[in-house]
């Protein structure tokens, strides 16, 4: 299976609300609920003012302008006119002063928007209250977003771009059996399945074969053993459409372009803007990867959730969360893909500890300088929701590292000035 994360290169300013992630799409009818965010004092105090509204997520909003125009699918491309400010009324973004509106795919940007602009008409005006947790989240973004800032964004709705369909496309939806999702993506139903539909955070085991319109096969699993996938770490039309199936179900996919690897293409064999057909099994919805590698002999959870397992036990001086420490390391997805290895750079690394993903700062703490452990870290406790699309890192993906202590560098302790003692 091709697996892509693709860069986006953006002619406006929109640095300050992209990258939500390519792959988070939830289209199934039996999606789970994202839990309960907190919200600050801010968001609680303003959901009580007249004319606000608040949605499931946390995300509120007040109508300005009423719109008659369509409303967008997430994956449309969308124009518009916005403002952003902080709570407190400080601009770090707009589009009114740039005297140019801004166009992007909606579901390439952080989640209160691409909630939000589903709401709205053409021709509407709209004031969103987005909490951190639906905009960057823990992380600060530029020097005047910081860490766990809830935004305010104006926005108006200019215009929706739709999609346009192929030829072959079209002439496939006039068949007979063939249902069209409203991303557009097409499907035939060779089998129905009798267990349960995946949602978007499952890990699935599948059988497919992959082929141009013109009939050449340019991928497939079929003699090889099952594929194994998160449903997040694949193309769009691949998370679109397996969440419509049922365990045990074959189901053939007619995928637009826009949902498989659209103007960039793959390899040789992908040209850019190509529909794809794919022919998939759904063998089998595997169990959360957590909740299985806490299975494993000798893994042991901690109350945050963080899962570790000693490979090899240290013989020096534990740190605390304020050192700087030395260490190799090597982080994977959990279906074995390395996102990052300081052994492959042949070089340790040094940071200080309260720097890092909290899976990090907590578990280094409980290894001893020389020790080496594995950890299976929660994505809440790692990149949650925001992913890091340009390492390959999908929104709420767990991470497993295998992390080296090689030396603790302990914080310099500053000489303490003898207070100055006033004359009798």
């Amino acid at each position: 299976m091709f697996y892509f994360i693709k860069k986006i290169n953006l002619p406006f300013k929109l640095t300050l609300i992209i990258l939500a992630g390519f792959l988070a799409f939830s289209c199934s009818s039996e999606k789970k609920t994202d839990p309960e965010i907190k919200l600050s004092k801010f968001m609680l105090e303003n959901k009580n003012k007249a004319g606000v509204i608040s949605t499931k997520s946390g995300l509120q909003y007040k109508i300005l302008r009423e719109g008659d125009g369509e409303k967008p699918y997430e994956t449309d491309k969308v124009t518009v006119h916005y403002k952003g400010t902080l709570t407190d009324g400080t601009p770090f973004d707009s589009s009114y002063d740039r005297k140019e509106t801004s166009s992007f795919p909606l579901n390439r940007v952080i989640k209160g928007w691409t909630e939000g602009l589903q709401l709205m008409k053409v021709g509407s005006k709209f004031e969103f209250f987005v909490p951190y947790q639906l905009a960057y989240g823990d992380r600060a973004r530029g020097e005047i977003i910081t860490a766990q800032s809830d935004l305010i964004f104006i926005i108006e709705l200019i215009s929706i771009k739709k999609i346009k369909l192929s030829a072959f496309l079209k002439e496939k939806m006039k068949e007979k059996g063939v249902i069209i999702h409203p991303s557009k993506l097409a499907y035939k139903i060779i089998k129905e399945g009798t267990g349960r539909k995946p949602v978007k955070s499952d890990t699935v085991s599948v059988h497919y074969e992959g082929r141009l319109p013109n009939g050449t096969v340019f991928d497939s699993s079929y003699g090889k053993k099952p594929f194994d996938t998160l449903l997040t770490r694949v193309i769009s039309g691949w998370t679109i459409g397996l969440q419509e199936m049922k365990e045990g179900a074959k189901y053939e996919f007619y995928i637009p372009s826009h949902l498989a690897y659209g103007e960039y293409g793959s390899g040789e064999d992908i040209a850019p803007n190509q529909d794809l057909i794919f022919t998939i099994e759904l063998l089998k919805i595997k169990a959360d990867f957590l909740e299985e590698m806490a299975k494993e002999k000798g893994v042991l959870k901690t109350s945050s959730g963080l899962l570790y397992k000693s490979l090899k036990k240290g013989t020096g001086n534990a740190p605390s969360a304020t050192d700087t420490v030395e260490v190799h390391y090597e982080g994977s997805l959990p279906n074995g893909t390395v996102f990052d290895s300081s052994y492959k750079r042949r070089e340790t690394i040094e940071f200080p500890l309260d720097g890092v993903i909290k899976g990090w700062t907590e578990g280094l703490q409980l290894m001893k300088e020389g020790g080496t452990m594995k950890f299976y870290i929660p994505s809440d406790l790692a990149y949650g929701a925001r992913g890091v699309p340009q390492a390959g890192i999908a929104p709420n993906q767990p991470l497993i590292f295998k992390v080296e202590l090689v030396k603790i560098i302990k914080e310099q302790t500053k000489p303490v000035k003898e207070p100055v003692k006033k004359g009798k």
